[in-house]
């Protein structure tokens, strides 16, 4: 599974650092989502489907998240700039981190 893609998973199991999940297609690789990227209004059930966003963690690590992101891949969206830096900026896309562009990207 790669970071930065939606994928359909089925809720498998509740611990107290947050959700597990399986892929649908394949049933074997699992992810977790923490508690924080599970919305208060979401309830889960066993065995249903849900969709995820699934991204890196600080070690690169695939999490996943019930929270979409305002923009995906090869998608083009305006996004408000939320820093500029030397080395690029910071855009808000929805997500607990915001997303940084690099300034030769731009």
């Amino acid at each position: 599974m790669e970071i930065n893609k939606t994928y359909k998973m089925r809720f498998s199991s509740q611990t107290a650092a947050g959700a597990y999940f399986e892929d649908v297609e394949s049933g074997k690789e699992k992810v977790l989502v923490p508690k924080e990227n599970i919305p208060y209004d979401i309830e889960l059930n066993k065995g249903k489907e849900y969709e995820l966003f699934l991204y890196g963690d600080k070690d690169g690590r695939a999490v996943g998240t019930l929270k979409m992101p305002l923009i995906r891949e090869d998608e083009f969206k305006f996004l408000k700039v939320v820093s500029v830096t030397e080395i690029g900026m910071f855009l808000d896309w929805g997500m607990k981190t915001d997303l940084f562009v690099s300034g030769k990207d731009t």
